[in-house]
């Protein structure tokens, strides 16, 4: 293979990896409540988007040279959220996994009466209570890295994506 074919078979496959990012960022949202498929996702998202940047860094090193390379990889690191992808993909591949929280929300609704009874009400049975206990109602609201919790967690992966993916649109438009 030639080095102008080498090099657009890496720029293929690094659009390659950003369009495999986003489906497995679809299939998050659509698996968000079921656990198990939504880790699965996660893992493969994971493994992609740190493909993405790998890619991108040697392809960067061939066409450019090593100080371009260097450039790139700084770059990488002082994105906060592209940096904490990429380490949580290697804690999820070579460690015991990435921690994830379920984020929940909860209500209470008031069941007491609109008012007191007076004492012209007529007469409730003796032991019938003046209210029911509250009604609790939990919702699922998402995702969060453990220690990022901060953030909405398929919301972060998309806001990472679409940074990283600007990233490879200007170092792809550079000529080699």
């Amino acid at each position: 293979m030639s080095s102008t074919a080498g090099v657009a078979a890496n720029e293929a496959r690094i659009r390659e990896k950003v369009r495999e990012s986003r489906f497995f960022l679809t299939l998050m949202r659509d698996y968000e409540g079921d656990p198990e498929k939504f880790g699965f996702c996660l893992s493969a998202f994971l493994s992609a988007f740190r493909s993405i940047a790998y890619q991108l860094v040697r392809y960067t090193k061939t066409t450019r040279g090593a100080e371009a390379k260097n450039t790139l990889m700084k770059l990488l690191r002082s994105r906060p959220n592209i940096d904490f992808l990429k380490r949580a993909r290697d804690v999820e591949v070579h460690a015991d996994g990435v921690v994830i929280l379920r984020a929940f929300s909860f209500s209470v609704s008031d069941t007491m009466p609109e008012r007191w009874r007076s004492r012209w009400d007529p007469k409730p049975g003796r032991w019938e209570l003046r209210s029911r206990p509250a009604h609790v109602q939990l919702r699922h609201q998402g995702w969060q890295f453990a220690d990022h919790a901060a953030h909405d967690l398929i919301e972060l992966c998309g806001d990472s994506l679409n940074e990283l993916e600007e990233i490879v649109r200007q170092s792809l438009a550079i000529p080699p």
